[in-house]
């Protein structure tokens, strides 16, 4: 991972154009598939790119976290008064061998899997799944959004993610490697608010798929190198944190927007007073 400090939000800015610059020669390359990049913030710039589910339970591993989501589909329906069939699908995947999931995403049933376990990663239940959004300004707003508290001698980061640089991909099964899940789903509405992408990163081990770290993703040392999954993350200055939430907000990027709830916009007018 390749990792820049910047001192303002304006030299971030010029990293964007950058990165657009790349993208397109890329594509005048015509090597083969060339991704949009995803982008992530976080508000401390020492944490990890690790899922929800990965910072708080260790070595859980996938069959184990269907098994807890269809113990409470029922309750989720019940409140919710929205049936999403998924009890029955998850059965058929317990006893997966082959846990590819490039290939599992093009399966119906383990869609519908996935489109849960979104809706329920909004909702704030634990998730492996690690979201992206495809605007950096939604990123940096994430980076920065930190209610009540003006942010002064820390640093935030934004990472850059672009998942196929050249075409296809190569991966061992038995290494970590990230595999990205796409934004076609029907969820949550605050997906489409927030232009989200997810990624999933694991290995198999014996008969299961343990979760592990985006950082801990790697090439398979027996195919020649080709370049995938490359980030890049960009340190800035916690103290931008006023310029850079005030010009969001002349973009409509709020916690209102990317929320739509009351909590949310009684929020951003709080926020309006800690950056005056």
């Amino acid at each position: 991972m390749q990792i820049k400090n910047l001192k303002t939000w304006e030299e971030f800015e010029e990293e964007l154009v950058e990165l657009n610059i790349e993208t397109e020669r890329l594509r005048e390359e015509g090597r083969g598939f060339v991704s949009p990049i995803l982008f992530r913030g976080q508000s401390d710039s020492k944490w990890r790119l690790d899922s929800t589910l990965k910072r708080a339970v260790r070595g859980m591993v996938f069959s184990t976290y269907l098994e807890r989501i269809r113990n409470i589909e029922n309750t989720i329906s019940t409140y919710t008064c929205s049936d999403w069939k998924i009890s029955s699908k998850i059965g058929s995947y317990l006893k997966k061998a082959d846990w590819n999931w490039l290939l599992l995403l093009s399966e119906s049933d383990f869609l519908a899997i996935v489109e849960f376990m979104v809706y329920l990663r909004h909702h704030g239940f634990l998730s492996p799944l690690l979201d992206w959004s495809n605007s950096p300004y939604v990123a940096a707003f994430f980076a920065f959004d930190r209610q009540f508290e003006k942010l002064k001698d820390e640093q935030v980061a934004i990472f850059a993610l672009r998942e196929y640089c050249c075409g296809g991909k190569n991966f061992a099964m038995e290494k970590p490697h990230i595999v990205g899940i796409g934004s076609n789903l029907r969820t949550h509405k605050r997906h489409y608010l927030q232009q989200t992408e997810y990624t999933i990163c694991g290995k198999r081990q014996k008969q299961e798929y343990i979760f592990c770290s985006n950082e801990d993703a790697e090439l398979p040392t027996d195919e020649p190198a080709i370049p995938q999954d490359v980030v890049k993350k960009y340190i800035i200055p916690a103290s931008e944190q006023k310029k850079v939430i005030n010009k969001l907000k002349l973009m409509n990027i709020t916690k209102y927007s990317l929320f739509g709830t009351e909590d949310a916009l009684i929020q951003s007018l709080s926020m309006d007073m800690v950056l005056e």
